[in-house]
């Protein structure tokens, strides 16, 4: 559970002005200040991308790293005061949504017990499991693999 205090509540305009041209110039202290007022919003970013697969910690942490490359990367000269925290959000999004993209192309175990979100099958249940929709086909081929792959771990055991 991410816990923060009134030490991380949200700059104002004016407050801010001055760290993000200290930020230009290479100041680390004027980025560590003006991160440590945005955690808030990176909660708040966070918790909309939240699954069961992925804790709001990790999205947290990932969004603190987009929150750091925003901050690092905004131009006050470019892009004026008024969209600080558009482009500050837009970064913060982009680094959730780039990991998810990179998180989705790794190899997950399933069961024929999970539950399928499709909105073009429905059998009047709040719940569709995979192993109602698969032809039974598969599933008695899955079953056999399982069968075969229990009995090698047996004579492996013997």
């Amino acid at each position: 559970m991410i816990h923060l205090t009134d030490k991380n509540e949200p700059l104002t305009k004016e407050e801010l002005a001055p760290l993000l041209i200290e930020v230009k110039k290479g100041s680390l202290i004027a980025r560590n200040k003006i991160i440590e007022h945005c955690l808030k919003f990176v909660v708040h970013i966070a918790n909309r991308y939240k699954s069961l697969e992925i804790e709001v910690d990790e999205l947290f942490s990932i969004g603190v790293i987009g929150l750091t490359k925003g901050v690092e990367k905004y131009d006050v000269e470019k892009y004026g005061m008024k969209p600080f925290s558009t482009f500050i959000g837009k970064s913060i999004e982009n680094e959730i949504l780039m990991y998810f993209r990179k998180d989705k192309n790794r190899i997950r175990p399933i069961s024929l017990e999970d539950c399928v979100n499709d909105s073009l099958v429905s059998n009047g249940k709040d719940e569709i499991k995979l192993e109602e929709i698969l032809p039974s086909k598969y599933i008695e081929s899955m079953e056999a693999i399982i069968r075969g792959e229990e009995i090698e771990e047996l004579h492996k055991a013997i």
